[in-house]
């Protein structure tokens, strides 16, 4: 059965290949999906902002903490133990 490779692959691609010979003989996958690549990879990159965010916020929330902890250490006359030789 004629079948022509690259017309239906990850959504089609530029070039299309015909041969007499089965595909998978001549070292092509045969398994790829035919979703296009930008759909599948949109699902990730849409979710890229919002993870930055919620990192920033996370970071800038114990940067934070971590200011207003060693600001009351030293008010009190307290600290961090440190090591000293």
């Amino acid at each position: 059965m004629p079948y022509i490779y690259g017309l239906s692959e990850v959504g089609g691609t530029s070039v299309i290949y015909l041969a007499n010979v089965p595909f998978d003989q001549l070292g092509f996958k045969v398994d790829l999906p035919k979703t296009p690549m930008p759909e599948l990879t949109l699902q990730v990159i849409e979710k890229v902002p919002a993870v930055t965010i919620g990192v920033a916020l996370a970071m800038s929330g114990i940067a934070w903490w971590r200011g207003r902890t060693d600001h009351r250490a030293q008010d009190t006359g307290g600290g961090r133990m440190e090591n000293k030789e």
